[in-house]
């Protein structure tokens, strides 16, 4: 959100701000997406090595979400 509101400020187009977040790629292992299965929806989220970035990773779902956890 921040990149966009430095973006509008600087005078880049808005249409240009739009095609540049359509074609971006999401950070590997921070909440990407994965797969759905019979209407579950997987994320792969291996880069949340702290109870602090899990817990945040959790909160940012938008449905009820369980987690399966190793190590």
């Amino acid at each position: 959100m921040a990149a966009i509101a430095i973006s509008i400020n600087m005078d880049v187009p808005v249409d240009i701000i739009r095609e540049t977040i359509r074609k971006f790629k999401a950070v590997p292992h921070r909440i990407e997406y994965v797969e759905t299965i019979n209407d579950v929806i997987y994320y792969n989220d291996s880069k949340g090595t702290n109870t602090d970035a899990s817990i945040k990773a959790i909160e940012a779902m938008s449905r009820p979400t369980i987690l399966i956890a190793g190590g």
